[in-house]
C-alpha cells in the first residue's frame, strides 16, 4: 500500500533586495528629456559648467563644445542664449568663468581665444601652442588665471593681462589631453592626463617647470583627469577603467572596471558624494564615492564622448543631466535600415541627396551630428 502524500510545509525565506533602490529612484527623476541637435557633422567633445563662486552659486549656465564653435545654454530654460564661432578650427574645451561674464576656449589650429560674453568680442588671443589646445580652464580662486593643455605636449598657466604664458610645464612625452586645477587647500596645484599613460601633478611654485611633483602611471592613454573637491583625491579615466588617486599616500587607492570601452568623460555630482562616467559602451555609470560601487546608470544607443551635471542654487543641487551622444545619427542609420527592408533604399537615397544639396545650396551645415541629450530632475527628491 502506497504511503500517504502530505503538502510539505512552505519554507518562508527573508525578503530579497528591493527591485529598485532609493539611489536608482533618484537617478530615474532625470526626466523630460530634451535632444538638442548639434549643426555640425563633428562630435560634441566638451560639456562645461561654470565654477561656483566662493558663495556657493553658480551662474546658470553651461558651455557645449562641438566642431568650430561653442554654444551657452541656459540651466533653466535648457534653450540656447549665445552661439560663439569665431574658430579657425575645431573648438575645444569651451569654459565660462564664474561670473558668466568670459569665455575661453582651445582649438585644433593651436591658438586659445578669450571672448566677452556679452558682446562675443575676442579679448584676448593666445598662440604659444603649436598643436591642438584640447583643455582651457579658470583658476577655481583667481579669476585671471587659466590653464591650457595641448597635443605639443604642454601644459600651460596664463595670467589675462599677459600676452604669454607665465608658465610652461614640460614633461609629457605624448598628447595632453585633459587637466584641471587641483580645487580646496591645493588649487595652486594643476593636474594633467596624457597618452603618454601618465597623470602628472604640476607645482607653479618649483624651481624647473620641466618635472612634475607627483606621476602616476597607467596602462592605457589617459582621456580625462577629475579633481574631487577635498583637493586629495583625482579621478583618471584610463582605456575602459577609472583610478581613484591619493595625493596624500601618493598611489592609486582603487580601481573602477565597470565600462566595456573607453572611459571618455567624468563627472562629479552631489556635492561630490557621487561620480558620473561616459564610455564608448555608450554606458553611463555613477558611483558612490566611499566603496566606489555603481549605484545607477543609463544606456544610450550611441558612443559618449562627453557628460556633465549641471548644478545650481546655493546648494548646487543636480539639476540637469547632459549627455553628448550619436542620437541624430543613430535615427538616421536606423531610417536607412528601415528603407533597406522595405525595398525603398533609392527613394530614401533620393532624399537624403536633395537635403544634403539644399544645405551646399545655403552654405549651412547639415543638421545630421551628434546631439545633446539634457535631462531634467524633479524636484522634491535627495540623493540617499
Amino acid at each position: 500500500m502506497a504511503a500517504e502524500v502530505a503538502p510539505l510545509q512552505q519554507l518562508k525565506l527573508p525578503s530579497g533586495p528591493s527591485v529598485i533602490t532609493a539611489e536608482q529612484k533618484y537617478w530615474k527623476t532625470f526626466k523630460n528629456q530634451l535632444v538638442i541637435p548639434t549643426p555640425t557633422e563633428v562630435p560634441v567633445t566638451h560639456i562645461t559648467v561654470p565654477v561656483a563662486n566662493p558663495t556657493g552659486e553658480s551662474n546658470d549656465l553651461f558651455a557645449v563644445t562641438a566642431g568650430p564653435r561653442v554654444q551657452i545654454f541656459s540651466a533653466k530654460t535648457r534653450k540656447l542664449v549665445k552661439t560663439f564661432t569665431r574658430f579657425a578650427d575645431n573648438a575645444r574645451s569651451g569654459e565660462i568663468r564664474r561670473d558668466a561674464r568670459i569665455l575661453v576656449a582651445g582649438e585644433d589650429s593651436g591658438r586659445i581665444q578669450v571672448f566677452d560674453v556679452k558682446s562675443r568680442a575676442i579679448l584676448k588671443t593666445w598662440t604659444q601652442h603649436k598643436q591642438p589646445v584640447w583643455t582651457t580652464k579658470f583658476s577655481p580662486t583667481d579669476m585671471t588665471t587659466l590653464m591650457s593643455a595641448s597635443d605639443d605636449r604642454s601644459v600651460r598657466l596664463w595670467d589675462l593681462p599677459s600676452s604669454e604664458s607665465s608658465s610652461v610645464f614640460l614633461g609629457h612625452s605624448d598628447y595632453v589631453r585633459s587637466g584641471a586645477f587641483i580645487p580646496g587647500n591645493m588649487s595652486n596645484l594643476l593636474v594633467s592626463g596624457s597618452y603618454d599613460n601618465t597623470v602628472r601633478v604640476w607645482d607653479p611654485r618649483t624651481p624647473t617647470s620641466s618635472s612634475s611633483v607627483m606621476t602616476f602611471k597607467h596602462q592605457a592613454p589617459i582621456e580625462d583627469v577629475l579633481p574631487l573637491s577635498s583637493g586629495t583625491t583625482i579621478l583618471a579615466s584610463a582605456g575602459n577603467q577609472i583610478s581613484v588617486l591619493d595625493l596624500v599616500a601618493a598611489k592609486p587607492r582603487h580601481v573602477i572596471t565597470n565600462h566595456q570601452k573607453t572611459v571618455t568623460s567624468l563627472s562629479t555630482a552631489s556635492n561630490d558624494r557621487r561620480v558620473v562616467s561616459a564610455a564608448l559602451d555608450g554606458h553611463i555609470k555613477i558611483y558612490e564615492t566611499t566603496g566606489w560601487n555603481v549605484v545607477a546608470g543609463a544606456k544610450y544607443p550611441s558612443p559618449i564622448l562627453a557628460v556633465r551635471i549641471i548644478t545650481a542654487g546655493a546648494n548646487r543641487d543636480d539639476r540637469h543631466l547632459a549627455v553628448g551622444n550619436e542620437a541624430t545619427r543613430e535615427r538616421e542609420r536606423e531610417k536607412e535600415m528601415e528603407s533597406l527592408l522595405a525595398g525603398t533604399i533609392a527613394r530614401h537615397d533620393k532624399a537624403k541627396n536633395k537635403r544634403k544639396r539644399q544645405a551646399a545650396a545655403t552654405k549651412r551645415l547639415d543638421m545630421i551630428g551628434e546631439d545633446i541629450a539634457c535631462l531634467t530632475r524633479r524636484r522634491k527628491t535627495t540623493v540617499p
